[in-house]
């Protein structure tokens, strides 16, 4: 019987600690969410830079074209941002090209709408003006 009861304690207990670390969890996340762009050493882009980042990563582009951005199954965009012209950049991420699986993003407003601040980011990434973490919004003058 008090090898029952130790662990029903024992398990009480791991349950609280298990509840305690998942609220502290959401917390700090709750904290993150509400200010993502203010922690040191992150790269300070403009307003339009900062949207096409974060239109890269909702619709997660990632997931074809690598963490960073520099291939995996799909090619690396920041290679396709700096060899590309803007126009032959834009074309290819509006409309897609079916055939080897990149989806056309012309009718997700998410998308089209952020275009050249995915190109910005992309191509500031090319050239070594930003870097693969997060992002900044500068601030205002």
């Amino acid at each position: 019987m008090a090898v029952v009861a130790t662990q029903h304690s024992i398990r009480d207990r791991l349950g609280l600690t298990c509840l305690a670390l998942a609220a502290f969890c959401c917390v700090a996340s709750a904290a993150a969410d509400e200010q993502p762009y203010t922690a040191q050493g992150m790269t300070q882009v403009d307003a339009r830079t900062l949207a096409g980042w974060r239109a890269l990563r909702q619709f997660d582009c990632a997931r074809c074209h690598g963490a960073q951005y520099q291939g995996s199954v799909g090619p690396s965009l920041i290679e396709a941002a700096r060899t590309s012209t803007r126009e032959q950049f834009l074309r290819l991420l509006l409309d897609g090209n079916p055939e080897r699986g990149m989806p056309p993003y012309r009718e997700v407003p998410g998308v089209a709408g952020n275009a050249e601040g995915i190109y910005g980011y992309l191509r500031g990434r090319a050239d070594g003006n930003i870097g693969a973490g997060a992002l900044q919004l500068l601030p205002k003058p």
